[in-house]
């Protein structure tokens, strides 16, 4: 019996050393490792359940902080994707709570996002020609010279068809029609086209990362809260 007592001692004394200057030991504790399992007394952080029966020690630290129940199961911490930041304020004005996740692997930008900018707008007239009558004063009177003059500058009526008329009179203007004349002015809805470039998207917002495995001690240490 004295034999296997100090036997067990050795081994216990063994385990400690070997845990003692590893704070991966401690039962809570989170850590990364290149290869693609988690070893022994260790399970994967991928926010599995476990049963609280069976890790009474982590349960106690973890509580249901990262899911389950607290009657039959409670959860581990999910790193899977995730980048693990320090809790409290630091150097961010928005504190960190203990599990809190946030942020996300991309962000839709709109044009609200934009800084203010411009763009050369595109006039498009709708084409359309609207008939208008024209009405020219026109004297009553027979015309008097065959050129206009500051005071002679009102068509008028000719007894003479041939060149060098007297077309033009300086009293008692009225207003005749001419028909088939038309004027253009665009009438009807017309549009300004503001073109745009490029389209909405997503813009990713993950730093540049390494994949490596986050692994949960279950059984070790126990950490002892300092007073």
């Amino acid at each position: 019996m004295k034999r296997y007592y100090v036997s067990s001692l050795a081994a216990l004394a063994l385990t400690s050393s070997l845990y003692a200057e590893n704070p991966d030991a401690y039962i809570g504790s989170i850590w990364a490792t290149g290869s693609n399992y988690c070893p022994t007394n260790t399970v994967l952080a991928d926010g599995r359940l476990l049963n609280v029966n069976d890790y009474p020690a982590l349960f106690s630290l973890f509580g249901t902080t990262y899911g389950g129940n607290g009657a039959a199961t409670f959860g581990v911490p999910n790193l899977g994707g995730r980048t693990p930041v320090g809790v409290g304020t630091g150097n961010n004005l928005t504190p960190v709570a203990l599990a809190q996740q946030r942020g996300q692997a991309s962000v839709a930008l709109t044009a609200t996002n934009l800084p203010a900018h411009t763009h050369v707008p595109t006039f498009t007239p709708n084409g359309t020609t609207t008939a208008f009558a024209v009405n020219v004063a026109v004297s009553s009177n027979i015309g008097s010279a065959n050129q206009p003059s500051p005071t002679v500058n009102t068509l008028s009526g000719s007894t003479i068809g041939s060149a060098g008329a007297n077309m033009w009179a300086s009293t008692n203007p009225t207003s005749v029609n001419l028909a088939g004349v038309t004027i253009s002015n665009g009438a009807g809805a017309a549009t300004v086209t503001l073109a745009s470039t490029g389209s909405n998207g997503t813009v990713p917002t993950i730093p540049p990362v390494l994949g490596m495995t986050y692994c949960v001690t279950v059984n070790g240490i126990y950490p002892v809260k300092p007073n």
